[in-house]
């Protein structure tokens, strides 16, 4: 199992580039929360990397994110990705994401299942409609905005520095906005079940009180209230 290091979000604040190329039908994804398979070695049965329902991906977005938190074995997570459009065994379509891994050469492979309707686009940047995320879990996303908040420069009113400040602040109010579709119509916190990766549930541990409708809330306001000012 490879272990996301959450640092490298500040490698990606912007997804990687993604040219659409034609593949064959031969479909190979990762695990819950493992890293891409060796596309050569890939045989029918592991084609999804051992789990025949690949997981659904909403957004580009949050495909790259995923792709992003999840390195190689030999722990880069950068790679050129190629994607196509392929048909898995019940008929769903699914984004097929492969590459060469920029650490060690070896090949990667995602297969992230297709929503039946995308959502139409809205106002600013996000990661999904409003639907939980199958992807990440509550956790892991607050954990992205945290990654991400922490990029933003103590003085940043200009220039790049501003620019990397808005992209960055963006993406942590869209990463808490994912934290709040956890939980459950007229709650008041994130399920304490809800957790399923190992990472999620210790930062839930440590610190339950950061799962509240009113502390994500206040967070960001905070958040949004800094993007405002950079105008």
């Amino acid at each position: 199992m490879a272990t996301a290091n959450l640092g490298q979000i500040a490698q990606v604040q912007t997804p990687t580039a993604v040219r659409k190329t034609a593949q064959p039908r031969d479909n190979t994804m990762v695990g819950e929360y493992a890293s891409g398979t060796t596309g050569a070695a890939a045989s029918r049965s592991d084609r999804y990397g051992g789990h025949m329902n690949p997981p659904l991906s909403r957004t580009n977005a949050e495909a790259h994110l995923y792709m992003d938190l999840h390195p190689c074995s030999c722990g880069e997570s950068r790679f050129p990705r190629q994607s196509a459009v392929v048909a898995l065994d019940d008929g769903d379509l699914a984004s097929r994401y492969t590459g060469t891994c920029a650490g060690c050469g070896r090949e990667r492979a995602f297969v992230f299942r297709l929503p039946p309707v995308i959502d139409a686009a809205g106002t600013g940047f996000r990661y999904g409609g409003d639907e939980p995320s199958q992807l990440l879990d509550p956790g892991e996303w607050l954990l992205v905005a945290d990654a991400y908040a922490g990029q933003v420069p103590a003085s940043a009113t200009s220039g790049e520095a501003a620019q990397r400040a808005r992209t960055a602040l963006t993406r942590a109010v869209a990463a808490l906005d994912e934290v709040g579709k956890f939980i459950p119509a007229g709650g008041s916190a994130v399920p304490p079940d809800i957790f399923g990766s190992d990472r999620g549930r210790q930062l839930h541990q440590r610190e339950p009180g950061r799962f509240r409708r009113d502390r994500l809330t206040a967070v960001r306001d905070a958040y949004a209230g800094m993007l405002s000012q950079l105008g």
